[in-house]
């Protein structure tokens, strides 16, 4: 989703500016082309989605033409915003890693077994194993 929006805003940002337009249409394409990179690249995923969001209500009311593709980036930008980056993002990925090992090191150097002081959420495999084990040691 991030990449097909992404490669639309990029393209039709472009093809805009290299044509002779207005100055407020080029304001608002460049700042379409930077969301459009933001998105392709995957950082700050909410705040570029909520950008093409209000950008493409804008093109809706400003701009001459048919409206669906405005109405349709409008749509995806919203989503992102409200969806995130998501786990294939260079914003997601290395958060989550480095954090992940960090607590988990901390954790076990102490002693810290199951649930952390430190907050380190289990994984869904770990308290399914835990559930298993409780009820077949109590029947």
């Amino acid at each position: 989703m991030r990449l097909a929006a992404g490669v639309v805003l990029v393209v039709s940002g472009v093809r805009t500016l290299r044509a002779e337009t207005a100055i407020g249409a080029v304001i608002l394409q460049v700042i379409a082309v930077g969301a459009g990179i933001l998105l392709l690249a995957g950082l700050w995923t909410p705040i570029a989605g909520s950008l093409v969001a209000v950008i493409e209500l804008w093109s809706i009311f400003s701009q001459d033409g048919d409206p669906r593709i405005y109405i349709l980036l409008g749509t995806l930008g919203g989503a992102m915003a409200l969806l995130g980056p998501g786990a294939w993002s260079v914003e997601s990925a290395p958060k989550e890693c480095l954090q992940r090992s960090k607590i988990v090191d901390r954790a076990s150097r102490y002693g810290v077994q199951g649930d952390s002081i430190w907050g380190c959420p289990q994984t869904l495999a770990v308290v399914t194993m835990r559930l298993t084990n409780k009820v077949a040691t109590s029947v």
